[in-house]
């Protein structure tokens, strides 16, 4: 297809029980002024069969031999978009079919903005809902909430097109490594709305691949807090990856631990300029204490921790997490 807007990018690697429902979804986009590459990262099931019954001149096929994984994929089909606009899609998911119309028209209206998500319907392998990821923040908070975890449903994100690629490393958390990137060049948005169906199910490998993934992200992390200035001890880091899901805190003394370290993120970013704005750290700082603290389950000391932590003050942004941890003092056993 010539000049299209959208190239919608697509890995495929043995995915022949759920690819068809993934091209017939980009197929059914109510905007149409789009390109597909799909990338056959060497399978050997019939997912290219597949592929070829579907004679759109739309559709591209970039083939690999072999098997090169999942960066290497990505980048080809990078290197191969045509579009203004770059789409990820998995070949297990399924694109609502108003997606490409509602970011590109968000891309138009805000040219500022460099990368964009959207919120997600999670469906089992029979395509049943069994859930719903809703990306709550506010989308000027995103660069900061980067420096604590990935905010982004991997096959919601459009962007526009780059330099930028996926680096072999992080083959594992490849898209939150992407995000940090995309990050240094533009804005950030989730729209808060669901434009996507991910598939979740268990494989052997993600289990196998689980240790791995934990430190690849760890290294992340790491990476962004070095654009604080920030350079963590082990035990640090450890806490900072625990902050947004756990392990979480289920002793005092672990919370003074933890409340300690982000009291020295709070500081480091008000000792950089331009790179991330300090209110906002201080905001996320704030909310995850309160997170460990109410899974902690301290009773009257936790409130009375937090009260005197230093992040404490009065601001309505709270309130919810703040009513969670009263809750949860008035209802621990005493003694």
């Amino acid at each position: 297809m010539d000049n299209p807007l959208v190239s919608v990018v697509m890995p495929v690697f043995n995915a022949e029980t759920f690819i068809s429902q993934a091209i017939e979804s980009i197929l059914n986009q109510s905007y149409q002024n789009w390109e597909l590459i799909i990338v056959n990262d060497g399978s050997t099931d019939n997912s290219m069969e597949i592929v070829r019954s579907y004679p759109s001149n739309k559709i591209r096929v970039v083939n690999f031999n072999e098997n090169r994984g999942i960066v290497e994929a990505r980048n080809a089909a990078l290197d191969a978009a045509q579009g203004e606009f770059i789409a990820v899609m998995d070949a297990d998911d399924i694109a609502l079919p108003h997606r490409l119309k509602t970011q590109v028209a968000y891309f138009l209206k805000h040219p500022e903005c460099i990368l964009q998500g959207s919120d997600s319907q999670l469906i089992d392998t029979a395509g049943r809902i069994v859930g719903k990821v809703c990306r709550t923040v506010d989308n000027n908070k995103i660069s900061e909430l980067l420096l604590f975890c990935n905010y982004f449903t991997n096959s919601s994100v459009m962007m526009r097109k780059t330099s930028v690629r996926y680096h072999k490393k992080y083959r594992l958390s490849q898209d939150y490594h992407y995000a940090t990137e995309m990050d240094k060049l533009g804005l950030l948005a989730n729209l808060n709305e669901v434009l996507v169906q991910y598939r979740v199910y268990e494989n052997s490998s993600s289990e196998s691949n689980k240790p791995l993934q934990t430190q690849l992200v760890k290294d992340i992390l790491h990476k962004q807090l070095q654009r604080l200035h920030l350079e963590p001890s082990s035990e640090e880091l450890e806490l900072h990856s625990r902050l947004v899901s756990g392990p979480y805190a289920s002793s005092e003394p672990e919370i003074h631990k933890i409340a300690q370290w982000l009291h020295k993120v709070v500081e480091a970013a008000n000792s950089v300029e331009n790179t991330f704005r300090p209110e906002v750290v201080r905001y996320f700082a704030r909310l995850f204490l309160l997170r460990h603290l109410y899974h902690a389950k301290l009773g009257w000391r936790g409130l009375k921790y937090y009260l005197k932590s230093g992040f404490y003050s009065f601001n309505l942004q709270f309130w919810k997490q703040e009513v969670k941890l009263l809750y949860a003092t008035l209802t621990k056993p005493i003694g």
